[in-house]
Parts: C-alpha cells; structure tokens; sequence
C-alpha cells in the first residue's frame, strides 16, 4: 500500500514577497501624512484666511475682549502718563518698522487675575497687564518688545489662522482614525496644534526682533523679560500668554532673542 501523501507545506508567512508590498504602501502613507501635515494644512488655512475679511478676525476679538473685561480683566492702575509714555514707545517702534504698512492695533492695560501677563486677539487688541509692566520695572524696550510679539501674532493674522488650521486638522484626524476612538482622534489634533502654535510664536518672535531693531532697541531686552519670569518662577507652565506651555521652551527663546541681539 502507498504511504499516505504528506499534505502541502504552509505558506511562509514571513515571505518578503508578502511583507514588502504592505510595509512599502504603509511608508507611502505616512510619507503622505506628514507632508499634508507640514505642508498641506498651513497652505490650505492660509488660502481660507486669505478668503476671510479683516471684519471677521475683529468680531472674533470684541467677542472675546467683552467676555473677559469686568470679569478676568479690571481697569488699570496705572498713572495715565505712565500708560502714555509706553504706548508712545510702542507706537513709535511699529512706525518705524513698518511706516505707512502699519497694521492697525488697540492697545488696552488691564489688571485682573491674570498676572503678568500680554496677549493680542484678532482684529488687533493687544492687552498687557500692569502686573507685567511692574515685573519688568515699566523699562520700555522690554514692553515694547513684548507688545511687539504680540503685533507679530496681530499682523499674520495667527487667531484665525490656528482657528482654520484647527478645524482643518481635526477633519483629517477624524478621516483617518474613523471613530475608532474619540480619545485617540483626540490626541494627535491637539500635539498638532501644539506645534502649530510653536511656529506662529516663533513668527511672533521674528517679528518683536525686527521692530526692536528698526526703533534702535536690543533684542537682549527680551532676554532681561524671560530672567525676570524665571526669577518670578513665571516660566513656560505658569500660563503666561506670552510663555505658554505650546510656545518653545524657554532656553530656544532667550538664545534666539540672544542670538538676535549678537547679530549686526
């Protein structure tokens, strides 16, 4: 009698042949997904922002202001000539550096409990509180050199364009993840974000060095401003707009402003 036939050998399952064409299709797509990310979003937001009028980015900013005023923010207490002095310097700086291309700005001083603190809003509002202008000594160029990152935010338009850039990045993230899970949609939209901000801060920090340098100012302001905050313990996680846990660490910022004011 014939011995019984063996039965087929079972496919290797971990024949390169099968592998490859997945891992190479798996790298495509995440080529892909970084690109969109890179690339992609902050090209498409800027096309909407293009899109949006100046009325909007105001509208968005009184919204906000009027929720605020009265309730986090109280009126200043500082000497209106102090408060003038300093809005003087700050006007005079952006005019400067940007002459008749001046984008129009309100600056409002506030007190509250919010601590030292500036921040700009779209349509162009940027408040600083007296707790910030009594931190740095009410020196000038160190208040002309925050108030001039906050310009920086004010004239890229960086409120609307986080608003888009969110929306759009939260469309994606649901796209590819499905409702897999609310959670995990979640987390890569806000790391994304995270990073978004980091850029517009480092736009807004180019900017503060351009105007304190066409108004004759030293970047090394700015580096005085950070050593203040990290003698206060004030750093990047006690919510300071202008050192908010999204924006670079601390030390990447006082090199640059550093740097900046080293450079000719």
């Amino acid at each position: 009698m014939d011995p019984t036939p063996s039965p087929p050998p079972l496919p290797n399952q971990f024949d390169n042949s099968s592998w490859l064409p997945l891992a190479i299709l798996g790298a495509s797509i995440l080529a892909l997904a970084v690109a969109a990310y890179t690339y992609g979003i902050p090209l498409a937001s800027r096309m909407i922002l293009a899109a949006v009028p100046l009325s909007v980015d105001r509208a968005i900013g009184d919204v906000f202001f009027e929720s605020m005023d009265g309730a986090t923010l109280a009126p200043s207490r500082l000497d209106t000539p102090l408060q003038a002095r300093l809005r003087a310097a700050f006007e005079g700086a952006v005019s400067r550096a940007d002459g008749g291309a001046l984008v129009a700005t309100t600056l409002e001083f506030r007190s509250g409990d919010i601590g030292p603190n500036a921040f700009a809003l779209p349509g162009g509002r940027i408040v600083i509180t007296d707790e910030l202008v009594s931190l740095v000594g009410a020196r000038e160029d160190v208040v002309v050199g925050v108030l001039a990152h906050e310009y920086g935010h004010v004239k890229a338009r960086h409120g609307v364009r986080m608003v888009a850039q969110s929306a759009l990045l939260r469309t994606a993230t649901s796209l590819l993840l499905g409702d897999f899970s609310a959670v995990m949609a979640a987390a890569p939209a806000l790391l994304g974000e995270q990073a978004y901000s980091r850029d517009f801060e480092r736009e807004a920090d180019a900017e503060s060095v351009r105007v304190m340098k066409a108004a004759g100012l030293s970047p090394a302001a700015m580096v005085s401003f950070f050593e203040k905050l990290a003698e206060k313990d004030l750093g990047s996680g006690a919510g300071i707009a202008i050192a908010f846990a999204s924006h670079p660490a601390d030390a990447e910022r006082v090199d640059f402003f550093r740097r900046a004011a080293e450079a000719p």
